[in-house]
C-alpha cells in the first residue's frame, strides 16, 4: 500500500521554468501525493500556476527584502497532509520514479532525511562547472550513502531540490531556519545529525536542475553560499563541518592573498618573473584539482583557473560578510 506524502516547491520569479516543474511533478509514477507550491513572485509566476487550478495546491509567502525560500518551505510543511515531505525547487524537474526512489532510503525509523542525485537540465559552462568545480553543486551518487555524526563533513549532503525529511522529525528539530542566507539543508541536517537520527542519499531518485546562464547571478549564488557558511561557522563554530571547511577555505584564502601580491608587485614593476609566479600556485593547487576524476578532465586547465578563482573571490567575501554580521550569532 502506497504511503501519503507531500511535495512542497518554494517559488519566487520562476516564471520561464515553473511549468516544465509543475508538469514533471503530476507526471510521476506515484498516486498518492499533493503538491503545495508556495510562491512569493513578483513576477508571471502566479499567472503560470492559475492554470493548473485544484491539481495543485498554491500558497503565497510575503515578499521580504531577505531571501524568503526557507520561511516558504516552512510554511509548506506545515500544510502538508504527509508525514514525509520531499522538497524541490522552482527551476528542477523530477524524473517520473523520483517518489518511489526516495522512499527506498526511508528503510528504518532512524532515517531523518534522504536526498537523491541532482543533474543537469541543460548544457553551458555554468552547468559544467556547477557539477566539477571546486565545490560542485551538483550531486551525482554513484551508490548508496548512509550519513551520520561521523562522515557529515566528508560527505556530498542532499542539497534542497531533492530533499525529504519526516514532518514529525522536521518539527522536533525546528523546521527550517529563516534567518540562514544559504546552506539550508546542511543548517537543518546538522540539527537533526544532533539528535540521533541518519541521512540517507539515492543514487536513482533523481532531479535535474537548471543552472543560472549568466556569470553575473552564477558568481552571486557563489556569493550567498559563503554568507551561509559564515553564518553556519558562527552558529556551530566547534562543528566538524566548521572545521573542516575552514581549513581548505584558509588555504585558498592565502592563495588570493598571494595573488594579490604579486598582481600589485607585476603592476608596478611589470617584471616578467612575477608574472610567472602569479600562476604557478593555482596552476598547481587547481591542476591537482582537475585531474582528481575523469569528469573533471573534460574541463580545461585554464577554464577551472578562471572559475575557481572567480568563485573563491566572491565565496570568501560572502562568508567575511556574513562572519562579521552575524558576530553575536548565537544557538
Amino acid at each position: 500500500m502506497q504511503e501519503f506524502v507531500s511535495i512542497v516547491v518554494p517559488t519566487r520569479n520562476c516564471e520561464k521554468t515553473i511549468e516544465k516543474v509543475v508538469d514533471s511533478l503530476l507526471n510521476l509514477n506515484y498516486k498518492k501525493y499533493e503538491i503545495i507550491v508556495v510562491d512569493s513572485s513578483i513576477d508571471g509566476t502566479k499567472e503560470v500556476l492559475k492554470k493548473y487550478g485544484s491539481k495543485i495546491k498554491v500558497f503565497h509567502s510575503p515578499v521580504l527584502n531577505r531571501r524568503t525560500s526557507n520561511l516558504q518551505r516552512n510554511i509548506g510543511a506545515r500544510k502538508a497532509r504527509g508525514q514525509i515531505i520531499l522538497f524541490t525547487d522552482g527551476d528542477c524537474i523530477v524524473d517520473k520514479n523520483w517518489i518511489s526512489g526516495i522512499l527506498k532510503g526511508f528503510s528504518s525509523k532512524d532515517v531523518a532525511i534522504v536526498g537523491g542525485s541532482v543533474l543537469k537540465w541543460g548544457d553551458s559552462a555554468y552547468l559544467d562547472y556547477a557539477e566539477s568545480g571546486i565545490r560542485p553543486l551538483i550531486r551525482n551518487y554513484q551508490k548508496r550513502i548512509i550519513i551520520d555524526l561521523s562522515n557529515y563533513h566528508k560527505s556530498l549532503y542532499p542539497i534542497g531540490g531533492n530533499f525529504a525529511i519526516r514532518k514529525n522529525i522536521l518539527k522536533e528539530a525546528g523546521w527550517f531556519d529563516e534567518d540562514t542566507p544559504s546552506f539550508d539543508e546542511i543548517e537543518l541536517s546538522w540539527r537533526v545529525l544532533l539528535k540521533g537520527y541518519k541521512i540517507v542519499c539515492i543514487p536513482n531518485a533523481i532531479v535535474r536542475y537548471c543552472f543560472v546562464n549568466n556569470l553575473s547571478t552564477f558568481l552571486k549564488r557563489y556569493f550567498k553560499y559563503g554568507k551561509g557558511f559564515g553564518y553556519f561557522a558562527r552558529k556551530y563554530p566547534s562543528s566538524p563541518v566548521t572545521k573542516r571547511k575552514s581549513f581548505f577555505i584558509s588555504i585558498i584564502l592565502l592563495l588570493l592573498i598571494l595573488h594579490a601580491f604579486l598582481i600589485y608587485k607585476f603592476l608596478t614593476t611589470f617584471n616578467s618573473s612575477f608574472g610567472i609566479l602569479l600562476v604557478a600556485p593555482t596552476l598547481v593547487l587547481f591542476g591537482i584539482h582537475l585531474f582528481r576524476s575523469v569528469k573533471y578532465r573534460k574541463l580545461s586547465l585554464i577554464y577551472h583557473l578562471f572559475f575557481d578563482i572567480l568563485v573563491a573571490f566572491m565565496y570568501m567575501l560572502g562568508m567575511i560578510i556574513s562572519l562579521i554580521k552575524y558576530r553575536r550569532l548565537k544557538k
